[in-house]
């Protein structure tokens, strides 16, 4: 029997052991990072307290960094902590030691470690349950101490309900100062949601919304980018690192009062993401070497996951996935309902896969089969159940005639047989209940749309949808059910009231926030000057970060057109666009000069970035991008300042961009200018963004503008873009054949998720941004610096981490310390 051997909450060490650094991907190789309960510990004795274990000496392991699970040591009565201790043994000799835990001054749990020379393994002690009165409490592994809070729901209060293993949030999970309920919230959107299916959903019209509605089984902290518990409570790795077990938090409803347990999980995962029929926009991150993850029911409240093989960003990828409710969707799935003639089907296409050999052992059967089947899809014709059921009967006698012709040893034949058989069984249950047609594949897909009564969106998020008025507003109000408690006991969200006001384009929405009529808002870079003048007169704070993500331009690889679509294959001609951006004068003149400018898809805060930047960069040079046009045959032979095709034909084509975003226009209009003034004919147009997406996703576009394909994080979350066949792999078409530098990407993309080691994951995500600065499939340009303001009184919008990169806090932590605005006046 395999132990687990790696928890969740292991984000210590970075770099102290390979098989450790999958967890937590830190910004620099080999450091340690103490712990916040360490510190408080630290500051709280005034200095370390003697440990409890004999002086370490030959033969003895050493307990490394310890790291307790809640991370913040926060629980409601009654739930556990796990505390990870990583034990290595550095000497020459065999080596054995006890490791115990305390709970204020009682041992509650211990371990005895052996360990070989050279070898580390990580021990795990676990509290079984605080049943103590709510308070402070103290914990203690190998003499160092740790901060333990109980804390008592306070739900009854303010009307909600708490299940006893609710979450409890603190300072660690982005909450800096515990609220108090009540208040409206109004921000401003460009557009309407297109969905509230999380599952479809690809724009964030759409994201935006149903990201307050739902909830993943992990969530990433907006601070330190590593995965928190959230509807799992906690995880474990199994020593091969190739499965996975989620714990599940109990108790927990779904926004309409219904159970949530492992069955919601399952059906999410393998009747929804997994699911082809489904064009879910994950499903690509969950593949390794091409083969999908595995996930099953351990019990009602624990699921695990099955890696193919190694799969380092698992816990990362999880967090993306929202987890849906069984009981409201199960019915639009057609998997799960394919109806008489859909089991009908698969039966045949299973006995046509086996027909070569099936002729050749038992000819005979098999025509009698074929005869029985093709009556029975008759039967199901003229809706005849009973007839159905004779043929089903039939049917099953000639399987069995078949088998007795098989060889005993092949079971992998005999098993398909069976499984038909089984099939044929749910043709006569289906009939018989006058289900003679499914659920059309496209039922789940369509679901939730935002004409659906609000009633029927379900969820496990801290809001529910309470209006929806299209091209007006969305309003959503806090989920009676949220399991999540500050450090008083308050259920989350803070906030009663949470509304959305669809206005079209930036320029409406910055003017709906100097009138005070939306509460906080993601300034342009032109927007940034005025707001500071005003600050102190409107009663706003103001936030700036890091660099923003590059906006990139994509061509489309496979455009219809032969003449454009070999011009854009051309890594010269994307090469030459590129010099011939003037990036700075874009700065300068769209970002007001709070920009810079980018090369690759990663951001610099992400630990992935290639901070030697080895990659190629594409200073404005208009002279050398004329001269590569010149060198590849694309000239202007009629002097007309246009550059044509061998046939003589102009070079033409079109710039889209989302209307509304006043940088991307601007951004589009200078870049357009750019390439004019090398003598391409480039047409700018701002479409609504709901069209361009339609575009991107039918490959009937010529060029964009639109920011996809960047990750601050998980490199992994962009494998849709970057993998042949991924939703988002927008310049080529699903089916094209990959060129090599491609192809190349897709391995650097398994490779990456096949390690556990930083470093090396590093280095293969290092040689993609090479790939990709060399090749342009996507031209980066630059980004604005990140942005925000808010109405005084908002508190827990903007956390900030250890650079100065901006990070916006769950939505449930948000209040209004305005005591007019927390009351609704």
């Amino acid at each position: 029997m395999k132990k687990p051997v790696v928890l969740g909450a292991l984000v210590v060490v970075l770099a102290v052991v390979v098989a450790f650094i999958w967890m937590n991907i830190g910004p620099k190789s080999g450091s340690v990072v103490q712990t916040p309960q360490k510190e408080q510990s630290a500051k709280s004795e005034g200095k370390q307290p003697p440990s409890t274990e004999p002086e370490h000496q030959p033969g003895v392991s050493e307990a490394g960094n310890i790291e307790q699970f809640p991370h913040g040591g926060l629980v409601t009565v009654g739930q556990e902590l796990i505390y990870s201790i990583f034990a290595e043994n550095k000497t020459t000799q065999d080596s054995t030691q006890k490791y115990e835990l305390k709970l204020d001054d009682k041992v509650v749990d211990s371990k005895d470690v052996s360990l070989k020379p050279g070898d580390s393994k990580f021990v795990y002690l676990k509290i079984q349950s605080v049943a103590d009165k709510p308070g402070d409490h103290t914990a203690e592994v190998v003499g160092q101490k740790f901060p333990v809070k109980v804390v008592a729901p306070e739900a009854a209060k303010y009307g909600g309900e708490v299940p006893a293993d609710a979450q409890v949030y603190g300072p660690l999970d982005s909450l800096s100062e515990a609220g108090l309920p009540g208040g409206k919230y109004v921000i401003a959107t460009v557009g309407g949601p297109k969905t509230l299916n999380p599952i479809v959903a690809q724009e964030n019209s759409s994201t935006d919304i149903t990201s307050r509605l739902h909830e993943a089984l992990v969530n990433i902290n907006p601070v330190t980018l590593r995965p928190d518990p959230s509807l799992a409570k906690s995880w474990e790795f199994s020593e091969d690192r190739l499965q996975v077990t989620f714990h599940l938090r109990k108790g927990l409803k779904f926004s309409d009062g219904h159970p949530f347990t492992a069955d919601d999980v399952i059906f999410t995962y393998n009747d929804l993401v997994f699911n082809p029929d489904v064009p879910s926009f994950d499903r690509n991150t969950f593949k390794i070497k091409g083969v999908l993850v595995k996930v099953e029911k351990v019990d009602d409240y624990t699921v695990k996951f099955i890696l193919p093989s190694p799969f380092r960003p698992i816990i990362h990828i999880v967090a993306a996935v929202s987890i849906m409710p069984k009981h409201k969707l199960a019915d639009k799935v057609a998997k799960l309902n394919p109806g008489a003639r859909g089991v009908l089907r698969d039966v045949q296409e299973a006995i046509d896969e086996l027909r070569e050999d099936l002729k050749k052992l038992a000819a005979d059967s098999l025509a009698s089969l074929d005869t029985t089947l093709k009556a029975l899809h008759g039967a199901l014709d003229a809706k005849n159940a009973a007839q159905a059921k004779e043929l089903v009967t039939k049917a099953l006698a000639d399987l069995d005639a078949i088998s007795k012709k098989i060889p005993a040893d092949n079971k992998n034949m005999q098993n398909q047989l069976d499984e038909a058989r089984q099939s044929l069984t749910k043709v006569t249950e289906f009939a018989a209940a006058g289900k003679f047609e499914g659920v059309k594949r496209s039922e789940f897909n369509d679901a939730w749309s935002p004409a659906e009564s609000p009633s029927e969106i379900v969820g496990l998020g801290p809001y529910v949808l309470s209006q929806y008025l299209p091209d007006q507003k969305v309003v959503l109000k806090r989920n009676p059910y949220y399991w999540k408690i500050d450090v008083n006991g308050v259920q989350l969200p803070y906030i009663d009231e949470y509304a959305y006001l669809i206005v079209g384009g930036q320029d409406t929405q910055f003017l709906k926030y100097q009138t005070g009529e939306i509460d906080a808002y993601t300034p342009r870079a032109e927007d940034w000057p005025i707001i500071l003048k005003q600050a102190q007169e409107k009663g706003w704070e103001t936030y700036q970060g890091g660099p923003g993500t590059p906006q990139p331009i994509t061509l489309n690889q496979d455009i219809d057109n032969p003449a454009l679509r070999e011009v854009f294959r051309n890594v010269k001609f994307r090469q030459a666009l590129s010099y011939a951006i003037d990036r700075q004068t874009i700065i300068q003149s769209a970002f007001h000069g709070i920009g810079q400018a980018g090369w690759v898809p990663f951001t610099q805060r992400s630990p992935f970035w290639d901070e030697k930047e080895t990659y190629k960069k594409y200073e404005y040079d208009a002279e050398k991008a004329k001269a590569v046009l010149d060198g590849i045959g694309l000239k202007d032979t009629n002097g007309d300042g246009i550059r044509e095709y061998s046939d003589g034909k102009p070079i033409e084509f079109t710039l889209i961009t989302n209307a509304g975003n006043t940088v991307r226009e601007d951004m589009a209009n200078l870049i357009a200018e750019d390439w004019k003034r090398i003598g391409l004919k480039v047409n700018f147009k701002a479409i609504d963004f709901n069209a361009l997406v339609t575009q991107l996703n039918a490959r009937q576009y010529e060029a964009v503008l639109v920011s996809y394909g960047i990750t601050t994080s998980e490199p992994n979350f962009i494998a849709s873009t970057w993998k042949k066949g991924g939703s988002l792999h927008v310049w080529r078409k699903p089916n094209a054949e990959l060129f090599d530098w491609e192809k190349r990407i897709d391995e650097l993309f398994d490779l990456g998720v096949a390690t556990y080691s930083f470093e090396e994951a590093k280095k293969y995500y290092v040689e993609f941004q090479q790939i990709v600065s060399e090749q342009l499939p996507m031209i980066f340009v630059a980004g604005v610096r990140e942005l925000i303001t808010n109405k005084k009184g908002l508190v827990n919008l903007v956390v900030k981490d250890s650079r100065g990169f901006l990070g916006t806090t769950d939505f449930g932590v948000r209040w209004w310390k305005d005591e007019a605005r927390r009351k609704g006046q």
